[in-house]
């Protein structure tokens, strides 16, 4: 039988037993070409019924066998593919039941394709938990299409055929096919990770709780030092004034000299620990450039009268108007750049200068430098003097002492700030430090005037008559305070717990109380929180201000969530106590302010204008809304802080999200603010803990000034 010319002849088989039969059988034609028969055959009989041959029809179904065998082809590579993955991959159908099960899955549970294609995924990979959460999953996408459960990675346990429970993560996707759905999960065991994973978080609670005891102990160290430091710091000066001869002022200059430098030491290793923590927290307020240069050029002035040198201050004459940034860190900066050229300078002079460098909308940057004529720096050891403890050289340590770290921190606050620096030097002829750092303008002129930074005659007059109280326990402070009120004409009670402390706020009204922290009976904290939360103490608004040798933030901010005012570090000078209690007492929020027309303007704390404006001065509402604070307001502080510790970050947005229309409504303005900038940074992704920690401290602090506060404006008007 021939089809095709060339092509050739396909002979029949002969039908056995008379039955008609198919064949798929391969041909080759003349050229070598394969091509593929469908035969169909059936017997051909005579009259007597006998088979005498074959009656036959041939297709040609070359094409279809070669999608047939393509078809296979692609399944075999696609099992290939399946079974090299480094997934368990695991199909099953509507009812559960396995459709597909590679050699990963058969390693991952234990349960080889043929026991698994005869059980249900019932019973296979998941513990009983996550089985049901994965029924109802399925439930839910087959009746109401939601996908809650697939496309995604989740992490959640798996079971091996002997019980043993391990870490997944698993992706399932559904798949439709015609009217019937399958679903496809791909998943990895984590175990390895998650192991890895504890390791990290286990190693992140050993580096926490040393860091812990290292804050602890700095903590410890600080007070322990710098509270013995104070006394003699401040007995040194009081000395000083006395009347002495000419041997005795040198033994007292020898002592302050020594005694400056052991708190320069402390204050460096501090900052520096500080600084590296992340703890250090910058406070941007405007400040006068000139004067600031003006008070170092004095200071260093004065240091150096022994020596042949001349210090010069220079600024820009186009900076006619105040600086916005951190005037206590550029301070700190440019007192450690002009500390090292009085320590390497022996004569010539020593130029502190700067000059606007470029200016973009409000913010302009400065070129600071500080150069002297001293020894200067060999080239060879440029590159390390920014360095944890280095020096130039051995020799500079031998011969003039140091940490090695001032130079460190100039340039990690120089950083904090913004900017950067960089040094310039020739061996014996002198140093040229440049710091380029941006400020902002402020609107503020500069005065004419340029005092100095020290309390004049006006602010020691305000100070006499003043009543303290002083609660301290170390003898030689409560000397050393006792002398300098004494200078100043105040009356003042002094006692040496806190216990007592809080009994003399019961009895007698004082206009300034300042309270150690680390007293007998009675620390400084609870001292300080007794006399906040007791309306019947006539002292619940005074000002108060700790003498604290804390080194860290957190240790203040509890000071500030308490109620305090400010701090006095020790060791500390007289002008710098006077200057903090003038600074609280004309600050001293009124609690007696009475209404005016309905309506109370309490400084920056909040202002009730708009919400009187808005009800048409309906006092009772105005109650009312201010009852809703008092009553909600330390609730949502608490959860924030609650917040924080989780690292919630969602519910720090949206409690800032409600507090800062409710403080704007009370006119609070300063909180608003702080509300809306924690929330902006949540939704920015910030997720630097300090950060929050110290805005959600500040807010606390404002707001509790302000509920005894409105308190009041409750009772009158009642």
């Amino acid at each position: 039988l021939s089809l095709v010319t060339g092509v050739q002849t396909c002979a029949l088989p002969i039908c056995q037993f008379g039955n008609s039969e198919q064949y798929e059988i391969p041909h080759i034609n003349k050229d070598g070409y394969i091509w593929w028969a469908s035969v169909h055959a059936s017997p051909y009989c005579n009259s007597a019924g006998e088979i005498i041959g074959n009656i036959g029809a041939i297709f040609d179904i070359t094409q279809r066998k070669k999608s047939e065998i393509q078809l296979i082809e692609s399944q075999k590579k696609l099992q290939l593919i399946l079974n090299s993955s480094l997934d368990a991959i695991i199909t099953i159908d509507e009812n559960n039941a396995v459709v597909d099960w590679n050699k990963n899955a058969e390693h991952f549970f234990g349960y080889n394709i043929a026991e698994s294609s005869s059980l249900k995924i019932d019973d296979l990979i998941l513990p009983e938990r996550y089985i049901i959460a994965f029924i109802k999953g399925k439930e839910r996408f087959m009746e109401l299409g939601e996908k809650d459960f697939f496309n995604r990675r989740i992490e959640m346990y798996g079971r091996h055929r002997s019980g043993r429970i391990f870490p997944i993560e698993i992706n399932i996707s559904p798949i439709k096919i015609e009217d019937s759905y399958y679903f496809s999960a791909f998943i990895q065991d984590i175990t390895e990770r998650k192991n890895n994973e504890n390791a990290l978080i286990e190693a992140k609670k050993v580096a926490e709780r040393a860091r812990k005891a290292e804050r602890q102990f700095l903590a410890h160290m600080s007070h322990e030092i710098r509270t013995p430091m104070n006394a003699v710091i401040g007995m040194a000066h009081l000395l000083q004034k006395s009347n002495l001869d000419q041997i005795q002022l040198e033994y007292v200059d020898a002592l302050r000299f020594s005694a400056d430098n052991l708190m320069n030491i402390i204050s460096d290793v501090l900052d520096l620990s500080k600084i590296e923590a992340g703890e250090l927290e910058m406070e941007y307020r405007p400040f006068s450039l000139n004067k600031l240069f003006y008070s170092l050029q004095k200071t260093y002035q004065f240091k150096l009268q022994d020596k042949d040198i001349q210090v010069n201050i220079h600024v820009d004459d186009r900076i006619n108007y105040q600086l916005t940034g951190d005037k206590t860190r550029l301070s700190q900066i440019l007192s450690n750049l002009m500390g090292n050229a009085s320590k390497f300078t022996e004569q010539g002079h020593i130029d502190l200068n700067a000059k606007i460098l470029k200016q973009e909308k409000n913010i302009i940057w400065l070129e600071i430098q500080v150069i002297d004529s001293g020894i200067g720096i060999a080239p060879e050891h440029l590159n390390k003097i920014f360095e944890s403890f280095k020096q130039a050289e051995i020799s500079i340590h031998s011969k003039f002492g140091g940490t090695g770290l001032g130079l460190t921190i100039v340039k990690q606050l120089t950083e904090m700030h913004g900017g950067r620096i960089h040094v310039n030097s020739q061996k014996d002829i002198g140093t040229t430090f440049t710091l380029i750092i941006p400020f902002q303008k402020s609107n503020i002129p500069i005065k004419d005037d340029l005092d100095e930074i020290s309390l004049n005659e006006e602010s020691t007059n305000s100070m006499q008559g003043l009543r303290i109280l002083v609660a301290e326990d170390n003898l030689i402070n409560q000397k050393l305070i006792e002398s300098i009120l004494n200078q100043w004409d105040c009356q003042f009670s002094m006692v040496d717990n806190g216990l007592d402390a809080v009994q003399q706020s019961e009895q007698h009204e004082f206009d300034v109380i300042l309270m150690d922290i680390n007293m007998p009976k009675m620390n400084g904290y609870e001292a300080t929180q007794h006399i906040r939360e007791h309306k019947e103490n006539q002292n619940q608004y005074t000002p108060i201000i700790t003498l604290t040798a804390a080194a860290l933030q957190e240790e203040r901010n509890k000071m500030y969530n308490l109620g305090v005012n400010d701090f006095v570090t020790k060791p500390f000078s007289p002008t710098q106590l006077q200057k903090t209690i003038l600074d609280c007492i004309e600050n001293r929020p009124k609690d007696e302010t009475p209404l005016d027309d309905s309506v109370n303007v309490n400084n920056e704390l909040y202002n009730l204008e708009y919400l009187h404006k808005f009800c048409s001065n309906n006092l009772d509402f105005v109650n009312e809304m201010i009852q809703i604070f008092l009553s909600e307001n330390p609730q949502k502080l608490q959860q924030l802080v609650d917040g924080l510790d989780q690292q919630n970050w969602d519910v720090i947005k949206n409690i800032c999200h409600q507090m800062k229309s409710t403080y704007g409504t009370l006119g609070m303005s300063k909180q608003e603010q702080l509300a809306r900038d924690i929330e902006s940074a949540c939704k920015n992704g910030d997720r630097t803990e300090h950060t929050y920690r110290n805005r959600i401290s500040e807010l606390i602090k404002l707001s509790k000034v302000c509920y005894p506060l409105l308190e009041s404006e409750l009772e009158s008007s009642t």
